[in-house]
């Protein structure tokens, strides 16, 4: 089974295209006439991004929805309306929005809420789905009987109920195909939960997708008591204790339970605590990293994690799957509280490496920061970007920093793209390694893009985007694809020009609007290899023999023993010592992009002949429901999905045998066949 994302590869070695200086190919923007109740305009900015294995992008932004317009298109925005019978056009509403490789639209979706709605993130997966997280307050009538209701488009709309336990719903999780399709949408809590505890007894800080479409959701429980009523956190009917959890889905989307992670944030009366968390599949760990709120001088506020107190504003833990705390790493105590944060997910390679992005932030009144071994620069008054690569054990690999010339925002996003880091903030002066944009007085802040080597953590390049001047330009979201291309999401207040494109804010100045920009090549007709593989042995020592399309320059096997292997020839072999089927990847390269194609093998029952061509044939594939398959002889059959979960097996007569999929998420799976005498074939299943 060909996988577009592989759980075990590490992308280390992948020779894309090196960008030239200014290496935007084009520019989006969008965003609304809204001003807020004190008259302001909004601040309109890309929350998150993804891309999909085809290369299309998706991104969300929190927006207004007077006059919103997208790309040149005006956009029907359901306003909400107060108590008292008048249209909130302060409101707002989430946007998620998807364009193609080249910059073409695809589609749109708006979510909005009686009073408000946001979308807090999206993800995808390799199965053909989108995911959003989303806020929105339920459904409200004014005094003159008109309803207000929450929308999500034109998919689904939450209606009005005077029963206080009936639609008052705020947190929900929808699932889209790649074509805009709604496929589930959901919420953790329950169906009977009170208006008073929508917002108070859970709250949704954080969410991740696996390849495979597993899902996990980062929540905090809390007990509260308004006017004499107690309320209790309640999450897919499990009354949890007060504390911090994860709520687990299977690619199915049916709940598998909760973990409650080991911490524990004591008042938080300093407000603000908001961690960043994200899941490793192979090793099946949590990372958290973020800005801690809670050393905030007179506040009788703490952070513990593990038993132990987080007294810096710097930190990162691991997790393990049951929640135990399996280490803490944090700065030191009494640094700046002001500009000291990883506001960024930590990234994690198939290798378990952990890369972070945050700001530094030196001071004469505090302590120079040193976070895990690492010290940036002493230069007083300074604010500065920060790239760290940790090891699973949270141990520092290398580190690097910029000196910025004028502060820098506090808002920083990476992405692992192949074997480079890309690191976007923004700059009023600033010198990596060999690179500088020197400082221009009052030419307002630039967005850049900033490349690494992901294993020295060396500076490749830095490309900023140009903008008129006297205005500010901040990347808050980012993401890569299989081609080597990096899209970058962020606001803007006057003009940016990207690619020939030139981007306007509507409130020029005022407020902000949000962007999308492509940084790359121009390669989205390009071929990618084919990646396939085949594989004899005994005894646990198996050899592959790569089968794939040979348009490859390098070839990287991976293996879920932690190994990885990176070859130019077709051929390879590897031990091993556990007696069980292990999942084995070989993703090949070129200056494309890159391909991977998974099996799972056996390597100590290792059958050590392939099934003939000709043996069976399976049709229509894709598969939209029935599945037939002709075979010539008795077969097993299993059907896993990506992530090596079992999904349908059993036995195939000889002659013709169906195989009802329509239970199947759209997405791709393995097929796998046996026969008597132990020969074995893998093939790819589309579901439709």
């Amino acid at each position: 089974m060909k996988t577009k994302l592989s759980l075990f590869i590490v992308l280390l070695s992948l020779p894309f295209l090196t960008l030239a200086q200014q290496p935007w190919q084009w520019a989006k923007r969008g965003g609304s006439a809204s001003t807020q109740q004190n008259g302001t305009a909004f601040r309109e900015e890309v929350v998150d991004m993804a891309t999909d294995p085809n290369g299309n992008v998706y991104m969300v932004s929190n927006i207004g929805g007077d006059n919103l317009s997208v790309d040149g298109t005006t956009l029907d925005f359901h306003f909400p309306g107060d108590n008292f019978g008048n249209v909130r056009r302060d409101a707002t509403g989430g946007l998620l929005m998807s364009y193609d490789c080249e910059g073409n639209f695809r589609w749109s979706k708006l979510v909005s809420g009686s009073l408000d709605g946001r979308i807090l993130g999206v993800e995808t997966d390799t199965l053909g789905h989108v995911y959003i997280t989303a806020g929105v307050f339920p459904a409200t009538k004014d005094v003159f009987g008109t309803e207000y209701r929450a929308r999500f488009d034109t998919d689904t709309i939450i209606p009005y109920s005077a029963n206080e336990r009936k639609y008052k719903q705020r947190a929900y999780l929808v699932k889209y195909d790649t074509l805009g399709t709604m496929k589930n949408l959901r919420t953790y809590q329950q169906d009977s939960i009170h208006i008073m505890e929508t917002s108070w007894t859970t709250n949704l800080f954080d969410f991740m997708v696996d390849p495979n479409g597993d899902q996990h959701l980062y929540i905090q429980a809390r007990n509260y008591t308004a006017q004499g009523t107690d309320y209790f956190p309640v999450a897919e009917g499990d009354t949890l204790s007060p504390g911090d959890y994860i709520l687990r889905y299977d690619a199915q989307d049916n709940y598998l339970g909760n973990i409650k992670l080991d911490m524990e944030l004591e008042n938080d009366f300093g407000g603000g605590f908001a961690p960043k968390i994200n899941h490793d599949p192979v090793r099946k760990s949590y990372y958290m990293s973020g800005y801690n709120t809670t050393p905030r001088g007179s506040y009788e506020d703490s952070l513990w994690i593990g038993g132990q107190l987080v007294n810096s504003h710097l930190f990162v833990a691991k997790f393990d799957s049951l929640g135990n705390s399996t280490w803490l790493k944090q700065g030191n105590a009494g640094i700046s509280p002001i500009s000291n944060r990883f506001d960024e997910k930590p990234q994690i390679d198939s290798q378990g490496n952990i890369y972070l992005a945050g700001i530094f932030d030196n001071s004469p009144t505090y302590p120079s920061v040193i976070f895990n071994g690492y010290t940036g620069h002493g230069l007083n008054y300074s604010t500065f970007p920060v790239l760290l690569k940790m090891d699973s054990y949270g141990n520092l690999i290398t580190g690097t920093h910029a000196v910025a010339d004028n502060s820098v925002s506090l808002k920083q996003s990476i992405a692992l793209n192949g074997n480079i880091i890309e690191f976007a903030n923004s700059h009023a002066g600033i010198t990596w390694g060999g690179f500088s944009f020197p400082l221009d007085p009052n030419s307002g802040y630039d967005a850049y893009l900033a490349r690494f080597d992901a294993r020295t953590g060396a500076i490749i390049s830095m490309d900023s985007i140009a903008s008129n001047r006297g205005f500010a330009e901040y990347p808050t979201a980012i993401a890569t694809d299989r081609r080597g291309n990096t899209y970058i999401g962020g606001e803007f207040q006057g003009r940016m020009f990207a690619g020939g494109d030139t981007l306007t804010n509507v409130h020029y100045g005022v407020g902000t609007d949000y962007f999308l920009v492509k940084a790359g090549a121009d390669n989205c007709g390009c071929a990618l290899p084919e990646a396939a593989y085949a594989h004899t042995g005994t005894g646990g020592t198996v050899d592959f023999a790569y089968t794939g399309t040979m348009d490859y320059d390098t070839l990287e096997w991976g293996f879920d023993d932690g190994t990885v292997q990176t070859t130019t020839t077709n051929t390879i072999n590897h031990t091993f010592t556990e007696a069980r089927e292990h999942w084995v990847c070989v993703t090949a390269y070129n200056a494309c992009g890159h391909d991977t194609w998974c099996s799972l093998i056996d390597p100590f029952g290792l059958a050590t002949d392939v099934l003939e061509k000709g043996s069976f044939s399976l049709y229509p594939n894709p598969v939209g429901g029935a599945l037939n398959i002709d075979a010539q002889e008795p077969m097993d059959y299993v059907l896993y999905d990506l992530g090596g979960k079992r999904l349908m097996e059993g036995r195939l007569q000889q002659g013709n045998n169906t195989l009802d999929t329509s239970a199947l998420q759209s997405g791709f799976y393995m097929l796998r066949l046996k026969n008597g005498a132990g020969a074995v074939a893998t093939v790819k299943v589309v579901r439709e």
